[in-house]
């Protein structure tokens, strides 16, 4: 089995340089406060290191399981049917009002 860091991202990106937020990016951070779970190899080490002082590294044994999603359908509502009418009816521009917009 292959030895795993956890790796989560506590400060923002903001300031810091466009080759720190590659790496970060790289990394497989969207958002700050998220975790990420990498293999321990040169290359991730070598990326922590241009931005240790933006993560929060840890070892890790293994990668916790997703939970599995949650899906909420409310079915004490009935779902609303659009009528034709309303799925065409738009406003119609003509070459008058395109022209006044325009200038």
């Amino acid at each position: 089995m292959a030895k795993l860091i956890k790796i989560t991202l506590k400060k923002s990106t903001i300031g810091c340089t466009q080759k720190q937020i590659a790496n970060v990016q790289g990394l497989g951070f969207k958002k700050t406060a998220t975790t990420v779970y990498r293999e321990d190899t040169p290359e991730v080490r070598g990326m922590i290191q241009k931005v240790v002082h933006l993560l929060d590294v840890e070892k890790a044994q293994s990668k916790p399981e997703k939970p599995a999603k949650k899906v909420f359908v409310d079915v004490s509502k009935p779902a609303k049917k659009q009528t034709a009418a309303k799925k065409t009816a738009k406003k119609k521009t003509t070459k008058k009002t395109a022209a006044k917009k325009a200038s």
